[in-house]
């Protein structure tokens, strides 16, 4: 359940691509290319999501890994969503996440 400041949502994990983080509140993407913000961190989302699959690529995203199409190397790199949307890696967090994304990779094979 998410709770903006018009309504009380209720979204199934599998309809979150992306969430954001801007100083105290958290926007979050979604498959329907809605967008929803809430007045929480994104710190309070990355307790709950992460055991669903989501990973923190930065400190100010975190991605739900089966909505990645394809990720670009480079220093820290860049994910491209499915919904086409760029994401930077940053460096700190990029040897875990190809970890995780390869992990992924062959779970779906």
């Amino acid at each position: 359940m998410l709770s903006t400041y018009k309504e009380m949502r209720i979204i199934n994990i599998n309809e979150i691509l992306y969430c954001e983080s801007s100083n105290n509140y958290t926007t979050f993407y979604l498959t329907d290319d809605s967008e929803l913000v809430v007045s929480k961190s994104l710190n309070n989302y990355n307790h709950i999501l992460s055991n669903y699959g989501f990973y923190r690529i930065h400190s100010s995203i975190l991605v739900n890994m089966k909505y990645i199409k394809s990720y670009v190397k480079g220093r820290g790199g860049y994910v491209i969503m499915e919904n086409g949307t760029e994401l930077d890696v940053s460096i700190r967090k990029k040897n875990r996440f190809l970890q995780l994304l390869e992990e992924n990779m062959l779970g779906v094979c």
